[in-house]
């Protein structure tokens, strides 16, 4: 008798054994979609290319699993991409060898608008994934007529002295979304009520001013509030206007801007706010930014409020439109510069005549 009690309890326990190595043997197979990417980037905002590439990756802890198949919903809301609605783009189930990216061919992506998509693929045994957590892009300016902003600038600019430009508008409406593409030569920072937008720095990256210019997309949602705000570009020389080191011969002329506002509202209703000659600028605190010649910052010539809704200090005049500026604009997407580090300063040193060395304790670039 307990020999076949032994027995009954040994069997049922290989049976446990086999049953559990079947179910982890089955999990272990599952195939995940992750890292979903457009064009190599993770929900990028500025995509102005019609047709990007859309890619993904795949994870498992099984080996020789692969898709043989993939699908790619594409909508224009989360909340559709949710349902597995793709009002964009659907492209069922496709088998075509192009296993881990494809190149985006639904409905036309239109300036300013955010899409959300998401994937899921098949194995050689015809077993369907799980749909992909969803991924977003936002579109850039995706056509030369839909830039309804000009390129301003700061007339009788003193030599000494880089432009603040600014300009105040009115929300009335719950905001949905704002999204801002913004450039000035050479260099430039933004600002939203007081706030500079972003971490990025240098900005735009160098091109030959002859053919184009980068611009920058910013998604400034949370800047804005109901009410009067305002928007803010501090500009520099830059590569643009390289006068200082190389002489005239490489300067492309005073420091401009351009910046295109675009506002969604939650009633579906929309509004551009643009640069033109309605913007006011006044001369700021840098004195001279060029890449090779260095930056100047007089701190006494600092503008209190100068981007901030209300009166500013400072003598402010009307911008002009520009009549030199790049004749194209492209979306800046390369990885940006950013502030990485800070060096705190090790001895101050007077030098007589109002005049000081400020030692980092380190030689640096910059």
């Amino acid at each position: 008798m307990k020999k076949q009690v032994t027995s009954n309890i040994l069997n049922h326990t290989l049976i446990l054994l086999c049953l559990f190595f079947a179910l982890v043997s089955c999990n272990n197979s599952a195939i995940q979609v992750i890292y979903l990417k457009c064009e190599n980037m993770s929900n990028p905002l500025g995509i102005d290319i019609p047709q990007p590439v859309l890619s993904w990756q795949i994870h498992t802890h099984a080996n020789n699993v692969y898709p043989a198949a993939y699908q790619v919903l594409v909508a224009s809301s989360i909340q559709k991409l949710n349902e597995n609605k793709g009002d964009f783009w659907d492209t069922g189930k496709i088998s075509d060898g192009s296993l881990f990216q494809v190149k985006y061919k639904g409905k036309p992506i239109e300036t300013g608008k955010k899409y959300y998509w998401k994937v899921r693929v098949w194995n050689k045994e015809g077993k369907v994934s799980e749909w992909s957590k969803p991924a977003w892009f936002g579109a850039g300016v995706m056509k030369n007529e839909d830039w309804k902003a000009k390129w301003i600038k700061a007339p009788n600019l003193p030599e000494s002295s880089m432009p603040l430009f600014r300009k105040e508008f009115k929300i009335n409406k719950n905001l949905k979304n704002a999204t801002a593409f913004v450039t000035g030569l050479g260099y430039n920072e933004f600002y939203i009520n007081g706030k500079k937008v972003g971490d990025r720095v240098l900005e735009p990256a160098q091109t030959n001013y002859d053919f184009y210019a980068f611009y920058s997309t910013f998604d400034i949602t949370e800047y804005l509030a109901k009410g009067i705000n305002c928007a803010g570009i501090m500009l520099g020389d830059g590569w643009y206007n390289q006068n200082k080191a190389f002489g005239i011969d490489l300067s492309y002329g005073k420091p401009v801007a351009i910046c295109q506002i675009e506002l969604e509202f939650e009633d579906g209703k929309t509004e551009t706010i643009i640069s033109d000659s309605d913007w006011f600028w006044a001369a700021g605190p840098v004195v001279t930014a060029n890449v090779y010649a260095g930056e100047t910052y007089d701190a006494r010539k600092e503008v209190k409020n100068w981007c901030s809704p209300g009166v500013p200090d400072g003598d402010w005049e009307p911008a002009k439109l520009a009549s030199v500026y790049p004749p194209g604009l492209k979306s800046q997407l390369m990885p940006p510069i950013k502030k990485m580090n800070e060096l705190d300063v090790q001895e101050i040193y007077d030098i007589g005549n109002g005049k000081y060395i400020v030692d980092f304790g380190q030689n640096f670039a910059g």
